[in-house]
């Protein structure tokens, strides 16, 4: 019986995708907020962008906050599903339990789209909630014409982008002989900081943080142009 296997709460895992999501918003927010402007209002920052202004912090803020509660859910799914509180008896029966739950998790953060648009051109809105209604009303109908778009767009790189990685992850594993592991048990040494020393680590992490900008700049392009669809046209500042 699988589910007899007790897999503990890890609260340094969560602490580390807190600040995983937290460095990867911090990237995210201001490529975003610069891509859905150049789009929606054909404003061209001359300054780099950044997470300075109060605009791109408050993105920050929705896109960090939509992902931890994610994270947090599908955390706690899996610890109730693999622990004894909610047993299973095969690997299948565990995989459908996780696609129901990750199932309306996709959908909400589709639904939930529409959203980043509208905060990055400023539009007006009284709260949250009132921001949260308003893109789940103007994505119903276009929900499979933005997953359709989405998938055209960003699998490819998305796809390439794991396979390298993929690659690359075992050129580092390749290098961690017998030998290696015991030497940085019996010196108290962590993995991560003999990782530092290979060159293919800082290659690894590079193309990690290129296809994110990749893929924030086109999902930032997809939803910025359904948005202006929906809208009747882009909203042009000429100003």
């Amino acid at each position: 019986m699988v589910g007899a296997v007790r897999r503990r709460f890890d609260p340094v895992g969560q602490l580390q995708s807190v600040l995983t999501i937290s460095a990867t918003s911090v990237i995210a927010a201001p490529i975003a907020v610069a891509m859905h402007r150049f789009i929606l209002l054909g404003e061209v920052s001359r300054s780099p962008v950044s997470i300075a202004s109060g605009r791109t912090l408050k993105f920050f803020l929705w896109v960090a906050s939509i992902q931890l509660i994610i994270s947090t859910i599908n955390e706690i799914s899996t610890w109730l599903f693999v622990s004894n509180y909610l047993p299973f008896h095969s690997l299948a029966e565990f995989g459908l339990v996780m696609l129901a739950v990750a199932i309306p998790l996709g959908s909400a953060t589709i639904y939930l789209a529409l959203l980043f648009p509208a905060l990055a051109i400023d539009e007006p809105a009284v709260g949250a909630r009132a921001r949260i209604s308003t893109s789940m009303t103007r994505m119903q109908g276009h929900f499979w014409q933005f997953v359709g778009a989405i998938l055209l767009t960003c699998a490819p790189i998305t796809i390439l982008g794991a396979v390298t990685n993929a690659f690359i992850g075992e050129l580092l594993a390749a290098r961690m002989t017998r030998p290696v592991v015991q030497g940085l048990i019996a010196g108290k040494r962590l993995l991560w900081l003999f990782q530092m020393q290979d060159g293919w680590f800082y290659v690894e992490h590079f193309l990690r943080a290129l296809v994110t900008v990749l893929t924030v700049a086109l999902a930032a392009s997809v939803a910025s142009w359904l948005y202006a669809s929906i809208l009747k046209g882009p909203k042009r500042n000429d100003t």
